[in-house]
């Protein structure tokens, strides 16, 4: 286990938190439809940001998939099955958000060119339609995201360089991704019910990222140098 694998996810855990809060912040500002015709008039002049929230969603997924290689390589001395468990969910996940890229990339291509020279109204219909398709693509994702944190707190609770009440926020994350997940896709409408685990969840993550960054190095040096 090499200490510097520690400082390294912790890098890469808050460039992926970075990228991916810029991304989703962008989107949710300009992906707004009201009744009216500004919408479409908002995102025809927004074609470049949208763009940048494409690569920065990318970005995220990439970042994504080397945390979870650095931390694998952390983690794996304490528990290398659990270990290669939310590895390979990790990888799952990455692979379900990039392809679902593609609706959101097609939402840029229909408003930049037109290219079928649609009305107003079918152009706002289509791209509210990849729009909404985009986020349920998401949302799947997140089935694999949260899971793969499950996992990882059920390590950190047994490792013996991490604070157990991590392990707690992480497990507590799994169950509100896979509540929001179940909830919207079984009983649409009632999203607010799964906000409690999410922020709970959201803390965990971030907290976990900082104590990577400032205590983790420490913690694995004085561990290495005990066994």
């Amino acid at each position: 286990m090499k200490a510097k694998n520690s400082r390294l996810s912790g890098v890469f855990y808050l460039c992926m938190i970075i990228f991916g809060v810029f991304a989703q912040v962008i989107r949710l500002n300009i992906l707004t439809f009201d009744e009216g015709v500004e919408t479409m008039k908002i995102i025809a002049d927004s074609i470049f940001i949208l763009r940048l929230s494409f690569v920065c969603d990318l970005m995220q997924a990439l970042f994504y998939l080397l945390t979870a290689w650095a931390l694998f390589n952390i983690l794996k001395h304490f528990n290398k099955n659990l270990s290669l468990l939310f590895l390979i969910l990790t990888v799952v996940a990455v692979a379900v958000y990039s392809a679902n890229m593609l609706n959101h990339i097609a939402i840029i291509e229909l408003n930049s060119i037109n290219y079928l020279h649609l009305e107003t109204n079918e152009l706002k219909s289509a791209t509210r339609f990849y729009t909404n398709l985009h986020e349920y693509g998401y949302l799947i994702s997140q089935l694999f995201f949260g899971l793969w944190l499950f996992p990882l707190g059920i390590i950190v609770l047994q490792s013996k360089i991490m604070p157990k009440y991590f392990g707690v926020m992480l497990i507590a994350a799994t169950v509100g991704a896979l509540a929001e997940f179940f909830i919207i896709f079984l009983f649409p409408g009632n999203e607010i019910v799964t906000c409690p685990g999410l922020v709970l969840g959201m803390t965990g993550e971030f907290s976990f990222c900082f104590w990577l960054l400032y205590k983790g190095l420490g913690k694995v040096k004085e561990y290495e140098k005990n066994t």
